[in-house]
């Protein structure tokens, strides 16, 4: 059993210093032909050819042991280091898409707004900031979204934004607003 405890440190660090495990693979190899070599060559005087026979199966499943825990190791340290570059790529095209988004909002004047229900957590654009001259860092209240609409379509776009919320789809609705500057 040795053995085993003497070469499994050696394929275990091997294996995670170089995560290849094709290499694991071939050490874990060589350390069992090493074991099974030293089985024929070397037997332990004294002790009966059974015990011995158990203790060098014992070295060879402990290598075993190491190299397919090394190579479960090494394909999650590489399958994370993928999913750490797609999730890269992925912030980088949405980073991309977010100014392009901006710039048209800016150029078109339309903002929005997102509310995530039950908590009623809401979500304004800035541009929907700079429409309804609010400040940058200003979120309005979930209960405030419709004092902006002047009061005479009010009741209308209240209606229509329960509706939309119950049926959950999204609101399109034509209606004058005011903002803090002017109506």
């Amino acid at each position: 059993f040795a053995h085993g405890l003497l070469y499994a440190p050696v394929v275990i660090g091997y294996s995670l210093i170089t995560l290849h495990w094709r290499n694991t693979c071939v050490l874990v190899s060589f350390a069992v032909v090493f074991v099974c070599a030293g089985w024929l060559v070397s037997p332990i005087a004294g002790f009966p050819p059974l015990l011995v026979a158990a203790n060098r199966l014992l070295s060879i499943a402990s290598l075993l042991a190491a190299g397919f825990l090394c190579f479960r190791i090494s394909r999650l340290i590489n399958r994370h280091r993928k999913d750490q570059h797609q999730l890269e790529e992925l912030n980088r095209t949405l980073h991309k898409n977010e100014q392009l988004l901006a710039v048209a909002a800016d150029v078109n004047r339309f903002g929005g707004f997102s509310i995530r229900m039950p908590e009623k957590d809401l979500q304004v654009s800035q541009q929907a900031l700079e429409i309804f001259g609010l400040p940058a860092d200003h979120q309005p209240a979930f209960d405030g979204v419709l004092d902006f609409i002047l009061p005479k379509y009010r009741e209308r776009a209240r209606s229509a934004f329960f509706r939309c919320l119950e049926e959950q789809r999204s609101l399109r609705l034509k209606a004058e607003m005011s903002t803090i500057t002017s109506s």
